[in-house]
Parts: structure tokens; sequence; C-alpha cells
């Protein structure tokens, strides 16, 4: 489990999704591939990265050419979850949901407000608030650890 703060998050609508590439060019020409994360639906594309200047002016930049919401103030707890609870029997797949249940739980109970979270079956990335974060790490290591 880490915490990572001073997260910028930048929300691009559908409509843009064509031009966006060069915002990752820029990225990758900077190789500065591993202090963002890319999250994509149908109608939208998120991008979450370190505030460091360097990133911060490549993606103001991008999000004044093409239409782009910036929200600072975040940060990202990553939880990593160990390979052996993705094995497909049943017993693997009834921890693996048990686990994805407490942190959700621990999280509602504690009423601290998600700006997103993300889940894969190697991870989970809750995204919040400066503030919250580091309340929400305490709360979930216990849970984690065990």
């Amino acid at each position: 489990m880490s915490l990572t703060g001073s997260m910028i998050d930048i929300d691009f609508n559908e409509s843009r999704f064509g031009h966006l590439s060069e915002i990752f060019d820029e990225l990758f020409e900077k190789e500065i591939s591993h202090n963002y994360n890319v999250l994509q639906t149908d109608k939208q594309i998120r991008i979450l990265a370190e505030d460091i200047q360097e990133i911060r002016n490549i993606l103001v930049s991008g999000s004044k050419k093409f239409d782009g919401n910036i929200k600072d103030g975040l940060s990202k707890i990553t939880i990593t979850i160990p390979s052996s609870a993705n094995e497909s029997d049943n017993d693997n797949n009834n921890k693996y949901y048990s686990f994805i249940s407490s942190v959700s739980d621990i999280i509602y109970n504690s009423r601290i407000k998600v700006q997103d979270a993300f889940f894969t079956p190697r991870e989970i990335v809750l995204v919040l608030n400066d503030k919250d974060a580091v309340k929400a790490y305490e709360l979930l290591r216990p849970t984690i650890t065990k």
C-alpha cells in the first residue's frame, strides 16, 4: 500500500479524445511515463498525475487546448493485491471479494469522501482530497497488513 500526495486530476470529455495523443506524446517524449495514470470510459478520459512542475505544465497546456477540467489538492492511495488472491479457485475468489468489501466498508463507515476509485484484479486506487488521504491510509493500514 502506498500514499502519494500532491496529485492533480484532469478530466477530458469524449469530444476531445482524438486530440489527446499530443499530450501523451509530450509525456512520453519527456519519459515521464511512471508518474501518471490514464483512466478511460466511453464518455471521458482522466489523467491522474503527480503535481510536479514539468507534468503540470504539460497538462495545464493540454487542458486549455482540449477543454479539460483540472482538480488539484488530491492524494492517491494505491493498494496492491497479492497475486495469490487473483487465482481462480473459490477460496481465493472469496478472499479477493472480502478484501475489496473490507476496504469499501472502512471508507464508507469513516465517511471519507472518495473523489474516484479504480479497481483492477491487481490493485485498488483511491483518489481522495489531501486532507482525507492520511486518515484513510491510517484506517486502511491495519486491514491491509493482516
